[in-house]
């Protein structure tokens, strides 16, 4: 997993929280600036301070000695991260990303996802056909959500953005299981949001459109 946190807002710190499974877990956090760090626990939740230089940008990487990681959260909450890859993590099952410009899924056992484009573009999920639960913040540059290969969706939830008008279009997966969509600030097309209603009904769930 490689992450490029920028953009300081405030402070120095950024964080990484991780939950390992399998017994005698062995991960290494190298946090790209001359210090890294092994662990050795299941549940992993640490923090970094770099100096605060909106100018510099640091590469992260997680190396899993033993184990598998089953959840993670680049929790950079003082800083915007440029962007995040997640290949080198198939058995994840969990993944929460916020304030990412750009966000790299294949990842087949993902199962939910909470991210938050920050002024990032579309996001590629057809590698991840066992997504299940989605909670998606557009961002200002998103045209449209492609969740066409993600057939066990059952929960769905997408906030737009008021300055984005062209965010218009969701696409869902014909035999996706969904039973629950809320959407804020999405103006969705007519025919995107009859379509998102029909498997709704037919599946004897809920939908809110605010």
């Amino acid at each position: 997993m490689n992450i490029r946190p920028i953009d300081w807002t405030y402070g120095q710190v950024y964080g990484l929280r991780l939950r390992i499974i399998g017994n005698n877990p062995e991960v290494i956090i190298d946090w790209g600036n001359g210090h890294a760090k092994t662990l050795y626990r299941n549940e992993i939740e640490e923090f970094h301070i770099y100096p605060k230089d909106d100018y510099l940008q640091y590469e992260v990487k997680v190396t899993v000695i033993s184990g598998d990681i089953d959840f993670i959260d680049p929790c950079g909450g003082e800083c915007c991260i440029e962007g995040v890859d997640f290949n080198g993590a198939p058995s994840v099952k969990e993944i929460s990303v916020e304030n990412c410009r750009n966000i790299i899924l294949n990842n087949p056992n993902l199962e939910k996802l909470t991210v938050r484009i920050y002024c990032g573009s579309n996001i590629d999920l057809s590698k991840c056909p066992n997504l299940r639960h989605l909670y998606f913040d557009g961002g200002v540059n998103m045209k449209e959500l492609n969740l066409s290969g993600c057939h066990n969706l059952g929960w769905l939830e997408v906030d737009g953005s008021w300055e984005n008008p062209e965010f218009s279009k969701i696409v869902i997966a014909n035999d996706a299981p969904l039973k629950y969509v809320r959407l804020s600030s999405v103006n969705l097309s007519k025919g995107s949001l009859e379509y998102i209603k029909s498997i709704i009904d037919r599946n004897n769930g809920e939908i809110y459109n605010e």
